[in-house]
């Protein structure tokens, strides 16, 4: 992905995906030559489901929501 506004807060470099500077179309081709010829691409996909489910998941989100309803309340 480009490194650029949301992209750089969910990926991180080289764990669960790769970042390219923003208008590097050379660089973002060198990426994908990279994935489609390496076991790199298995790995990074795998990493990225796991940060999706741990942090933006439905049951995630209900429990962000209900840890600060908690804390709200425990005021």
């Amino acid at each position: 992905a480009s490194a650029v506004g949301g992209n750089v807060e969910i990926i991180e470099d080289h764990v669960n995906g790769l970042l390219v500077k923003d208008s590097d179309v050379q660089g973002m081709a060198a990426v994908l030559r990279s994935l489609l010829s390496s076991q790199l691409g298995d790995a990074l996909s795998k990493a990225a489901r796991e940060t999706v489910l741990e942090n933006y998941s439905v049951q995630a989100m209900a429990d962000n929501y209900q840890d600060l309803y908690a804390s709200v309340y425990s005021q």
